[in-house]
């Protein structure tokens, strides 16, 4: 019942939808029952009383319902509209909070940039790639965006480490009283006061620990040179950037992104030895959930269900991880990259479509529009490989 609910004041005008007392004892919330037959049963039997589940009071039968630890600590997700409003007014009461500035470079960015970016341009051999600095991955981004990155000599002061520090001091000698729910019999008015000051206790201990979170996280950037930080901004800013066929952009969601990898032009081999030259697109993944790869482009595939954009590859047994981290994220874009260069078997036909099959109405898809002669130039001069042929 309460996942459903949404709004301002949902949550708490829900507890008394239908009655105008709810009981707390011992941190729960306990809701009072119609009486019937059947309930004077289980009144009767001692034991499930004394389990916790039924309490009576003054006659009254009342079934256990939720905690109340876990509905303060989940009402940012049941009530987002009444917690920013909440949330406001904490930091309405304490401007000092206010001060604080948000830095756009985020640990994701970084992970992408830092870790998953040199993997993907660097030359094929281990060695190659571990040549890569944080600085002369800066250089690489400064050559390819188009905003002029300079050396300001000031860039490091817009981590304001010293600031967030002393509004930390300043958040630390903040001591609320510390707030229990009484146990007994309540109004919706009177819940709701003890309810909103244990929330916004929890507002507090929030931000705490979230400003405690950004001083370590910029403390990490204060041993950065000037033009390391500077890059950092300026992609942040522009929120997407491509080198050398691998890329990202930012998604709807804040400090989300998409990342992808080009595959550049393949062909593949039939059963029948007929060659089918394949357009570039980008293979994908999302910082957001599961890690599954995607095209981004309208695209056509036998790994494809369908030909459209934004459609997950078929990975066949492949378990995709969950977790956003450098060894997943790249192992997440190979398989997908694998997947479409070389896990068609033309002796098999694998996948949701076969190249060489006549399509029925409403039924496969054709991929006659992309056959080309096995002496087509970019195959012929050895720039594009059929990527399925060694099978």
């Amino acid at each position: 019942m309460m996942g459903a609910i949404y709004g301002s004041s949902l949550p708490v005008s829900c507890l008394f939808s239908a009655t105008r007392e709810i009981l707390v004892k011992s941190g729960f919330i306990y809701f009072p029952l119609l009486f019937d037959e059947e309930l004077e049963k289980e009144l009767a039997k001692s034991v499930v009383i004394h389990k916790g589940f039924l309490v009576e009071l003054d006659a009254m039968p009342f079934a256990k319902g939720i905690s109340i630890e876990s509905f303060v600590s989940s009402y940012h997700l049941l009530a987002p509209e009444s917690y920013e409003e909440r949330r406001k007014k904490v930091l309405d009461r304490y401007p000092f909070l206010k001060r604080i500035t948000e830095l756009p470079i985020t640990e994701k960015l970084c992970t992408i940039i830092f870790e998953i970016l040199p993997y993907f341009t660097s030359k094929p051999d281990r060695t190659a790639r571990k040549k890569y600095t944080r600085e002369s991955i800066a250089d690489l981004i400064s050559k390819k965006i188009s905003t002029d990155i300079t050396s300001s000599g000031n860039t490091k002061d817009l981590l304001n480490i010293a600031q967030l520090k002393e509004t930390l001091d300043r958040l630390k000698n903040v001591n609320p009283p510390r707030k229990s729910f009484p146990d007994g019999i309540m109004s919706r008015s009177e819940f709701e006061i003890h309810f909103f000051e244990l929330l916004e206790n929890q507002i507090l201990n929030k931000e705490r620990e979230n400003l405690e979170k950004t001083i370590i996280r910029r403390e990490r950037f204060s041993g950065s040179n000037e033009k390391v930080l500077s890059v950092l901004l300026a992609v942040a800013e522009k929120g997407a950037l491509e080198i050398n066929g691998f890329g990202f952009y930012e998604t709807g969601v804040k400090s989300e992104f998409i990342v992808y990898k080009r595959t550049g032009e393949y062909a593949l081999q039939d059963y029948y030895g007929r060659v089918y030259l394949f357009p570039d697109c980008r293979v994908a993944i999302s910082t957001n959930g599961a890690l599954d790869p995607f095209v981004i482009e309208n695209y056509k595939h036998p790994f494809l269900q369908k030909h459209a954009p934004s459609q997950k590859i078929c990975m066949k047994s492949t378990s995709v991880p969950s977790v956003f981290n450098t060894r997943n994220a790249i192992f997440a874009l190979q398989e997908g990259i694998n997947a479409l260069l070389h896990g068609y078997d033309y002796r098999r036909r694998n996948g949701y479509h076969s190249l060489d099959t006549l399509p029925m109405p409403g039924g496969s898809i054709s991929f006659e529009d992309l056959m080309v002669s096995k002496d087509h130039p970019a195959i012929r001069e050895g720039k594009v490989q059929v990527t399925n042929k060694f099978r």
